[in-house]
């Protein structure tokens, strides 16, 4: 073999390792371009798919609402009332029935965006105000507030004291009520006090602790003739033979007369009794001598 074929074999030789040097890096980016279009395909969607139902587990769904509202204290009243009461989740919708004697409301609560819509009519006002007040407030606790506060609240707003999280909407006879389900209502600060305490007239958004009783969701009403408080006590104790007491001082927190509202074992406490204290004003007895009151537990 001459130089000359020498020569030519070992350039035969350099680009056949050549050739198969590109062909394993051939190979290998063929291999990559597979791997990379299988995660596409499967692992990527896989991960696009989890992420929308993690986020939307922080939000309260239409089954929790339901099967809360079932158990709640509003509830509870209906049932002591009479009345047959319960609430079921129908595609997006929130279905809901009462019936006491002849009165019968069915309410159809539809989902928008991300809202609960309420059709509140003359004929369901006062059973529908306190269903979605209720519901309000189960949202509100399910973002971490605390009863009292989401009570004291939604106790004072209406379609003229509104609040973040919860809208209203007048149409013809009709008010519809938009409730947030992805948030809490602003709620406000409650003051708690573990003693009997004298506070202005005009002060109720506090929680009264004694003992083994618990008193919130306090209101004082006024008219020309009668001055009203009512509340919700809640006790953990066995003696239902107790009285809520409730005594009006004038500006030098001198006492000027007090009312009771007894429970006995005709008249038990469960969750959330309210107690109610009337005041006939008159001439010795009017608001304008009336500057704080306290409110009292006797066993």
């Amino acid at each position: 073999m001459n130089e000359q074929e020498i020569m030519m074999n070992e350039k035969i030789k350099k680009r056949e390792k050549l050739d198969t040097i590109l062909a394993y890096i051939l190979l290998v980016i063929i291999i990559v371009a597979i791997v990379f279009v299988l995660y596409l395909k499967f692992i990527r969607k896989e991960e696009t798919t989890v992420k929308p139902e993690e986020h939307q587990n922080n939000y309260i769904t239409l089954n929790e609402i339901s099967d809360k509202l079932n158990s709640s204290p509003l509830t509870n009243k209906y049932k002591n009332d009479n009345a047959t009461f319960t609430s079921y989740v129908n595609d997006n919708s929130l279905n809901i029935d009462y019936k006491k004697d002849n009165e019968i409301i069915n309410l159809n609560v539809k989902t928008v965006g991300t809202e609960l819509e309420f059709n509140i009519t003359e004929e369901n006002k006062t059973i529908a105000e306190e269903i979605y007040k209720e519901i309000a407030n189960i949202i509100c606790v399910y973002y971490k507030n605390t009863e009292d506060s989401c009570r004291s609240t939604l106790s004072k707003i209406n379609e003229n004291n509104s609040v973040d999280g919860i809208r209203y909407v007048s149409s013809d006879n009709n008010k519809f009520v938009y409730i947030n389900t992805t948030k809490s209502i602003d709620v406000e600060n409650i003051d708690v006090y573990t003693t009997v305490t004298n506070v202005e007239l005009s002060k109720t958004n506090y929680e009264l602790k004694l003992d083994t009783e618990v008193i919130n969701n306090i209101k004082v009403e006024e008219t020309d003739t009668i001055l009203t408080f009512t509340g919700d006590i809640t006790t953990t104790g066995e003696n239902n033979n107790i009285s809520v007491l409730i005594t009006l001082y004038d500006e030098n927190s001198a006492k000027l007369t007090e009312e009771k509202y007894e429970y006995n074992d005709t008249n038990q406490i469960s969750d959330n009794s309210e107690f109610r204290v009337e005041f006939n004003l008159n001439d010795t007895l009017n608001l304008e001598n009336i500057k704080y009151y306290s409110i009292n537990i006797l066993k």
